[in-house]
């Protein structure tokens, strides 16, 4: 919405900006020692904070980055401080001490961190269902647990075409057609094969 915004208003394209906000900065990833987090600093308040946690208290007041519309025109100045100052931390350091400040900051977690997260764990989005052909296999369970109808995986994935005859079969086809079918699929897969 804010890109249409923009374009609506000037006439132009915007361009892309990575992990950016357009027009708030700092608002985006930072690289750590151990990966990547996210950080907002969405007001003149937090951004005062993020000075105070970071040990730059004196930045905040610096006329290239006392307001956003600075911030905005001395970003490249400005992302290079910032990053000199959190690559020096872990993402759980940084973590830490910017909540501390009340900065909306978190980690970006890997996607072995996602699926193994235990909140992840405890509301089932992993789930283990046994596959008739490889064995047990671990899928991503359900995301919406509504009360009266929770959902629930019964079944691993089929294997190609493993209910083509049932689905026919349910679409009003008679047995010799779907024998037919079956056939025809049968000789085209070995035409292709060859």
């Amino acid at each position: 919405m804010l890109f249409r915004s923009s374009y609506f208003a000037t006439g132009n394209s915007p361009k892309r900006l990575g992990t950016r906000h357009p027009s708030i900065v700092p608002y985006e990833t930072f690289e750590t020692k151990d990966g990547f987090i996210n950080i907002g600093a969405a007001n003149e308040k937090q951004w005062q904070n993020l000075c105070k946690a970071l040990g730059y208290p004196d930045l905040a007041l610096d006329p290239r980055f006392n307001t956003m519309a600075g911030r905005l025109a001395n970003y490249h100045e400005l992302r290079a401080i910032l990053d000199a100052s959190l690559k020096q931390m872990t993402r759980a350091e940084a973590r830490t001490l910017l909540a501390a400040y009340e900065l909306p900051v978190g980690p970006i977690n890997t996607v072995a961190e996602v699926l193994e997260d235990p909140h992840i764990h405890a509301r089932q989005m992993v789930q283990e269902l046994t596959h008739p052909e490889y064995g047990p296999l671990r899928y991503v369970g359900i995301p919406v647990k509504l009360s009266d109808t929770p959902g629930e995986m019964q079944f691993a994935p089929p294997r190609f075409g493993e209910h083509n005859r049932a689905v026919l079969a349910e679409l009003g086809f008679d047995a010799a057609t779907i024998d037919r079918l079956v056939r025809s699929e049968e000789h085209t897969s070995e035409l292709q094969s060859h």
